[in-house]
């Protein structure tokens, strides 16, 4: 018995180191399996977001815009190549996410992951181009508002009014037809 007992105490012993061993390898494994989760997570929200082109829909739609804004050739030829960098670069970036996700379906491997590309985006000059005439495009707008408000306030005057101040738009309107002329322009602040 005694020579029984010092074999199953080893037994006992490989039979624990195996255990941790078995436990370490599977919590690795997990780790992997966890880290793999997670990254074809990630592709498949990048995917989900850009499937239905919304960007790409956007992008048009800021192109189309800018090049009916302004009167300057080089804009619209800036924007039309814009557009076509973006759309390659949406293309590529896509394919790309696409690719990433069918090779770790396939092979489970998390480090064949190919490093995505920087999502598409315009430059800095489209952007800036594009702010700048929507601001003008805006300032136009309330210049036409405040405009109309000023022929409403013009029409509705008395025959016998000199002026009319109208406190709203903070202006004071002369009865002259042919130029409807404003003694004071909107004060600073409103």
């Amino acid at each position: 018995m005694n020579c029984r007992n010092p074999q199953k105490r080893m037994q006992s012993q490989f039979s624990t180191i195996r255990n941790i061993c078995d436990r370490f390898l599977n919590s690795a494994d997990s780790e992997e399996t966890r880290q793999f989760r997670i990254t074809l997570q990630r592709l498949r929200n990048i995917k989900d977001r850009f499937q239905n082109k919304e960007q790409l829909k956007l992008a048009r739609t800021m192109t189309d815009k800018l090049i009916t804004m302004p009167n300057r050739l080089e804009i619209r030829e800036l924007t039309l190549y814009e557009y076509q960098q973006y759309e390659a670069i949406f293309q590529n970036y896509t394919q790309l996410v696409d690719l990433n996700i069918q090779e770790m379906k396939e092979t489970r491997d998390c480090s064949l992951y190919s490093p995505l590309l920087k999502p598409p985006s315009f430059s800095d000059r489209f952007m800036n181009e594009y702010w700048i005439e929507c601001d003008n495009e805006k300032k136009k707008e309330l210049e036409d508002i405040s405009d109309s408000e000023r022929f409403i306030c013009f029409i509705e005057m008395n025959s016998d009014e000199k002026t009319l101040k109208c406190d709203h738009l903070c202006f004071e309107l002369a009865p002259n037809p042919s130029i409807m002329s404003t003694l004071s322009k909107r004060t600073v602040g409103s």
